[in-house]
């Protein structure tokens, strides 16, 4: 067994066995091998606190949170436009009846070289109306595109209604068809 399973074994015993309103604490030593943890632990994120730096009742900078993130693909359904070009990314899974649901929208992540890589890459994709089976209702600046490109997002989790929370644009892959993007088992809709 590796010393990263020794270390995920060990701090998932003590999380599963801490009482609920106590914290499970780490050596900075067993920090380095610990980025994967807060997926591992199924929490949404580990805090700790600086080497070398006092425990205090007030809020002083030497804590950090080590967030846990997902990540997946998405076929690109449509954007949105402002004036300095594209806004947001309307994004889409299909669901186990194969076809196309709305997952929300993403523009962080979107600077200006990957606005001009979307631009170039979705420039022959317009299509009257949406791909959805049930698009939602989101005013004029609405381009709706033919779901041919896929591109991946990391998110905090979905919401509720099956919407991405706190999406970032990665990139756009075209090594994947888009008929074939369809939500994983680990971030499947609640």
């Amino acid at each position: 067994m590796s010393r990263l399973s020794c270390v995920a074994r060990l701090l998932r015993h003590c999380w599963i066995t801490a009482p609920s309103n106590k914290s499970v604490s780490v050596h900075r030593s067993m920090l380095i091998h610990c980025s994967f943890l807060p997926t591992v632990l199924a929490c949404k994120g580990i805090v700790g606190k600086r080497d070398g730096s006092l425990y205090t009742g007030e809020r002083d900078g030497t804590w950090i949170k080590l967030k846990c993130w997902n990540r997946a693909e998405f076929v690109i359904v449509g954007l949105t436009r402002s004036a300095a070009g594209i806004s947001s990314l309307l994004l889409g899974v299909h669901d186990d009846d194969g076809r196309l649901v709305y997952a929300g929208r993403v523009s962080s992540g979107i600077d200006r070289i990957s606005a001009l890589i979307l631009s170039a890459s979705l420039v022959h994709l317009p299509r009257e109306g949406s791909a959805l089976c049930n698009p939602p209702q989101l005013g004029r600046n609405v381009v709706w595109l033919e779901p041919l490109q896929v591109c991946e997002v990391q998110f905090a989790e979905f919401t509720p209604a099956g919407k991405v929370r706190h999406p970032v644009f990665i990139g756009l892959r075209d090594d994947k068809p888009a008929a074939g993007i369809s939500l994983e088992t680990d971030t499947d809709l609640p």
